[in-house]
C-alpha cells in the first residue's frame, strides 16, 4: 500500500493511495492487497450496536459499539480521514469498519477500492488503540473471496441483512454468502445488524455465536405491533 504524501485528501483517493495516517509496510492479504486487521474474541462483542453519527444514544458507551450502516454520503468525511473522529470513538467498545457500497454494475476495480478503503480505515484506527471488528458486504458471489481477505480465522466479522431483507433473491445472496463466510472464516462470532431467519440463525449457531442487532425501525414497528395487538385485545366482545 502506497502514500502520496502533500495531495489532498480527494486526490489521494483518486490516485490510489491511502492517507498518510496508513502505516508503512502493514499486512496485507490476497491478491488485492487488502489490509489485515487484528483477530478479536467474545470479549468484543458490544451489548448495543449504535450508529457512528448517533453514538450519543449509547447507554453505555464503553460496552457499545459503532457501525457504519449508513449512505456512504454520510460517512465520506470519516472514510477520507480517518483519524478526525478518534476522539469521539474512543470511548466505545469496538467500532465495526465502514460499511462501504458495493454495488450491482460496479466494476472490480470499484469493489476493491471500496473494500481496502473501509479495511484502512480500520487498520488505523487500531494503530491509535480502538478495537476495529471489519465489516463484510458482497452483492454476489464474485465479491467473497474479496470481503473475505484481512479477516482473520477464528475472529470476529460483522456483517448486515437490513437491505438484503427486502428483496428475497438479494436475502438468497446475502445467506450463501454468510454461510461460505461462516464456513471459510471459522468465526468464533458473526454480528448481525437487521435479522435473520430461523433457519438461518439456528444453522449458523452450530458453528459460532451469532448476535443480532435489530435496526431502530424493526424495533418501532415491533413495538407499534404490540401496542395495536393489545389495544384489540381491549376490545369488548
Amino acid at each position: 500500500m502506497r502514500k502520496l504524501s502533500g495531495k489532498s485528501k480527494v486526490e489521494r483517493i483518486l490516485f490510489g493511495s491511502l492517507s498518510d495516517a496508513y502505516p508503512e509496510n502493514h499486512p496485507v492479504e490476497g491478491i488485492d492487497q487488502v489490509p489485515l486487521l487484528t483477530r478479536r474474541s467474545i470479549k468484543d462483542i458490544p451489548t448495543e450496536l449504535i450508529a457512528f453519527d448517533d453514538r450519543k444514544r449509547a447507554q453505555s458507551p464503553g460496552d457499545a459499539g459503532l457501525h457504519f450502516f449508513r449512505e456512504d454520503r454520510k460517512f465520506l468525511s470519516v472514510l477520507l480521514n480517518p483519524e478526525a473522529k478518534l476522539k469521539g470513538f474512543a470511548p466505545y467498545k469496538i467500532i465495526l469498519t465502514p460499511d462501504v457500497t458495493i454495488g450491482q454494475g460496479m466494476p472490480p476495480w470499484q469493489r476493491v477500492r471500496n473494500v481496502v478503503l473501509g479495511r484502512a480505515a480500520g487498520v488505523i484506527w487500531e494503530k491509535r488503540g480502538l478495537r476495529v471488528i471489519p465489516t463484510l458486504r458482497w452483492v454476489d458471489e464474485a465479491d467473497l473471496t474479496l470481503v473475505a481477505c484481512g479477516v482473520p480465522q477464528r475472529s470476529v466479522f460483522a456483517v448486515s441483512s437490513y437491505m438484503a431483507r427486502r428483496n428475497p433473491a438479494d436475502y438468497r445472496i446475502f445467506q450463501d454468502g454468510l454461510r461460505y463466510l461462516a464456513k471459510n472464516l471459522n468465526p468464533v462470532a458473526v454480528i448481525v445488524y437487521g435479522s435473520l431467519d430461523a433457519n438461518l440463525l439456528l444453522e449458523l449457531s452450530d458453528q459460532c455465536d451469532v448476535f443480532v442487532y435489530e435496526h431502530p425501525m424493526a424495533k418501532i414497528r415491533k413495538s407499534a405491533k404490540m401496542a395495536s395487538s393489545n389495544e384489540n385485545a381491549l376490545i369488548p366482545l
